[in-house]
């Protein structure tokens, strides 16, 4: 079974309202390095971490975020799924609501 321990994230950049919400299996800060420079993230760039969770199954919980919040996904801007209508609040309060079980460290 593949490891699926990582992180959970929420970038915002002074670019744009718009909020990225992603996962990956390393620390945030190695990820925004790779955002500020992939299309079409980079040209509302530059992104910065707003909040962040290290959990246990980051695939399961960064899908579920996306389908709790699927009403707030920008359609406009293409070859992109995880930038969003919504407040970093909104967001931090759903991670704050996890399961403490799936939680290894937050901020």
């Amino acid at each position: 079974m593949a490891n699926t321990e990582g992180y959970v994230y929420i970038l915002t950049s002074p670019n744009t309202d718009l909020i990225k919400i992603g996962g990956s299996d390393y620390p945030p800060c190695q990820r925004i390095k790779e955002v500020n420079l992939s299309e079409p993230y980079k040209n509302l760039g530059p992104w910065s971490l707003a909040d962040f969770r290290q959990v246990t199954d980051w695939r399961k919980i960064e899908y579920n975020l996306h389908y709790t919040f699927r009403s707030n996904l920008n359609t406009d801007i293409e070859q992109q799924k995880e930038l969003f209508h919504l407040s970093v609040q909104q967001v931090s309060k759903f991670l704050n609501e996890l399961d403490q079980a799936q939680i290894i460290g937050k901020p």
